[in-house]
């Protein structure tokens, strides 16, 4: 049975040529590009959620210059120790893809079948390009087109995850791999852009540990770049600190030639250990 559900009626969701249908005929095709939408409209935030194609085509050109592959080296290597605890086909789930440079890294293993998710159709149609092996689906990480109990890895890079829906679709002892920005993440880029900067959070995790997961592994990734033009935009428009950012803080970054930024990322493994039925 494959991990996928209909988002209508909740029943199986097989491929069928070209397209999704489940035993009730709901029926999902798969787009030119290769992902298939399983977003329905009453769960579109808007006509068109997610990020738009310039803030895509800013992070696939600032990621595949290789910027972050020492945070996709990281990732990838978490993902091969927790592949050794498994004997069967271990079900990932990347949720909040975006243009898949993560997902594309990880899928090739054998006895892994990786699923992905996003809410941008734009980010979609780029992703899905990148290895076809991988199920790319649109979707609402709030309402997730899984089956309970049906992964063991959910991967959340710079996307807060819904910790209902994350619970519901981990097999329990399953792991939630979660990254976010350390407290220093971009400091020298949010000086430039705003006119004080405050102390950024980490990424505190209280709502889900206290829901039914344990953290198990803490550990902080940090290096400096060094960025010289077109690329110090394409890393500022691809974080929500530029489009929040004043408009003099925006024509700062206009006049800067070469900056050296820190990177720092939280990676944190947390165990799905749910609480005993009293029934």
């Amino acid at each position: 049975m494959t991990a996928l559900r209909c988002p209508v009626c909740q029943g199986d969701l097989p491929i069928v040529e070209k397209c999704y249908v489940c035993g009730n005929g709901h029926s999902f095709d798969i787009a030119r590009q290769g992902y298939v939408n399983l977003l329905l409209s009453t769960q579109r935030p808007s006509k068109a959620p997610g990020d738009s194609a310039a803030m895509i085509a800013d992070r696939r050109a600032f990621l595949d210059a290789g910027h972050y592959l020492p945070l996709r080296d990281c990732v990838l290597n978490r993902l091969n120790h927790l592949y050794q605890e498994r004997d069967t086909t271990q079900q990932i789930l990347d949720l909040g893809c975006g243009e898949g440079y993560y997902t594309a890294a990880f899928a090739n293993l054998a006895k892994r079948k990786v699923y992905a998710l996003d809410i941008s159709k734009p980010a979609l149609a780029i992703a899905a390009k990148r290895n076809k092996a991988i199920t790319w689906c649109v979707g609402n990480s709030r309402a997730l087109p899984f089956h309970d109990a049906s992964l063991d890895v959910v991967l959340n890079i710079f996307c807060r995850p819904h910790s209902g829906e994350t619970q519901r679709v981990l097999r329990e002892n399953g792991v939630l791999l979660l990254v976010g920005p350390g407290i220093n993440h971009l400091r020298e880029l949010r000086q430039v852009l705003y006119d004080n900067v405050h102390t950024q959070d980490s990424n505190s995790l209280p709502e889900i540990l206290n829901s039914g997961f344990v953290l198990q592994r803490s550990e902080t990734l940090n290096y400096t770049m060094t960025l010289h033009g077109e690329t110090i935009g394409q890393l500022a428009r691809m974080t929500p600190h530029y489009w929040r950012a004043p408009a003099a803080g925006r024509a700062r970054l206009e006049t800067i030639e070469t900056l050296v930024v820190q990177a720092e990322f939280l990676v944190q493994e947390l165990r799905y250990k749910p609480e005993p039925s009293n029934g």
